[in-house]
């Protein structure tokens, strides 16, 4: 699906804009895809107890931080 997106995006007419554009929107939505996929549900289930726990801080900062190292 992804180098099926990539084609499609690079490829088309339809989607407008340079191809420095083009880049840093695909880096974008591959890193919010993969933070979504990735940590909502342990967020979702997790971070809504009673208890504070680092941990979902620590998940947050890494997403964060992978967000900065896919673009």
């Amino acid at each position: 699906f992804d180098i099926i997106g990539m084609f499609l995006l690079f490829h088309w007419n339809y989607v407008s804009g340079d191809v420095d554009s083009r880049v840093l929107g695909l880096g974008l939505g591959w890193s919010i895809a993969e933070s979504l996929v990735s940590r909502l549900a342990p967020m979702w289930v997790g971070a809504r107890g009673l208890e504070f726990e680092w941990k979902y801080i620590q998940m947050a900062i890494v997403s964060n931080v992978n967000m900065v190292r896919f673009l």
